[in-house]
């Protein structure tokens, strides 16, 4: 290869008078998209990343700038390894920033709406259930529900008796007794 075509080392001193010339200067759009195309695929140093990320860092955004920004995201889907990611990334973080906020009634619409229909996990039921019992939000156990069995196959007890008993109403004590619920712990 000829010495020619490579391109010389610059000096510091150099290299500062060549940032200090190009600063304020206009771009055109088809220059804009011509460095656009030249910059795709590379990847950019942690270094330089690091060097953007503090020149941003306090930077107030425009209402304008956030509304375009807001306009381009809208309606965009994740893909699952995204997902994935977003997820390990959020990882024992705090979501206190989630708690005490009021949602508006429209959001609350638009949210029940999207669960509507969509079946829960098995993990997540028996979340919630060891959550109650835990919680003690329950007024019937796995325990009293077998007592209740007992009581009502005995003859001696009626749903409406059992029910005053435990608590709840007879309703919940046909469903113990038909297995309907608490049928296993």
């Amino acid at each position: 290869m000829k010495k020619a075509h490579l391109t010389p080392e610059r000096s510091e001193y150099t290299k500062l008078k060549i940032v200090k010339s190009l600063k304020g200067r206009r771009l055109t759009e088809e220059h804009k998209r011509n460095i656009s195309r030249g910059n795709m695929g590379k990847t950019i140093p942690k270094h330089i990343r690091d060097k953007i990320s503090k020149a941003h860092k306090g930077k107030k955004l425009s209402a304008e700038h956030i509304e375009k920004m807001r306009q381009i995201n809208l309606g965009r889907k994740h893909s699952e390894e995204t997902k994935k990611k977003m997820s390990i990334a959020m990882k024992g973080k705090s979501t206190k920033w989630l708690t005490g906020r009021k949602q508006t009634q429209e959001h609350r619409n638009n949210t029940s709406k999207a669960l509507k229909g969509v079946p829960k996990t098995a993990t997540h039921v028996a979340n919630v259930k060891k959550a109650r019992a835990e919680s003690g939000s329950y007024k019937l156990s796995y325990e009293k529900a077998q007592c209740i069995r007992k009581k009502y196959a005995s003859g001696d007890y009626t749903w409406g008796e059992l029910g005053a008993e435990y608590g709840v109403h007879k309703n919940t004590i046909i469903k113990v007794v038909k297995m309907k619920i608490w049928a296993n712990e």
